[in-house]
């Protein structure tokens, strides 16, 4: 069920990533996100007995762009409600792939004072224009530095390195 939901929230987001400029899709994904977070809190969203009407206009209340209205009024009628939060998500995608952006979680043991030439390194690696980097600080990687990015884990820490020794010594 996991994956038919991520193909139908991949669609809806190429759709309404189709009806926006590129320009203008950070502040619709921050609103789809906002309306997200509302609409999980609110249980009467995932409730049947609870009109379509209803939903589309306590919805159209929070949202005044007409086409985000129109589409959040295209998942009510279709009970996808459910998959708004994939939905921003995949369209996040969609905008980064084309302003070439590398969305990156970067995990230290220690915060470094340059954070630069670790970005210019994954610009490189992943031929990206820019990184949207998460820092993170991990006292338990002993040193080094874990990189979640681009569906990749590089894992330059010392802690991984002594637990492959201790893998290869056990054996």
């Amino acid at each position: 069920m996991k994956s038919e939901s991520g193909i139908l929230a991949r669609r809806y987001a190429r759709a309404l990533s189709a009806a926006f400029k590129t320009e203008e899709l950070p502040a619709v994904i921050s609103e789809l996100a906002a309306v997200n977070s509302a609409v999980v809190k609110c249980p009467a969203f995932s409730n049947p007995a609870i009109s379509k009407a209803a939903k589309k206009n306590a919805l159209a209340g929070v949202v005044k762009n007409k086409i985000l209205q129109n589409f959040l009024n295209l998942l009510v009628d279709n009970k996808r409600l459910d998959i708004l939060g994939a939905a921003a998500d995949e369209t996040r995608k969609i905008l980064n792939q084309k302003t070439g952006t590398l969305e990156a979680e970067i995990i230290f043991a220690n915060t470094p004072r340059d954070k630069t030439e670790i970005e210019n390194i994954l610009k490189k690696m992943f031929k990206a224009q820019k990184i949207a980097a998460v820092y993170k600080e991990d006292k338990s990687l002993i040193a080094g530095v874990k990189i979640n990015a681009g569906g990749f884990c590089i894992d330059g820490s010392v802690k991984n390195n002594l637990e492959k020794l201790k893998t290869v010594l056990e054996a």
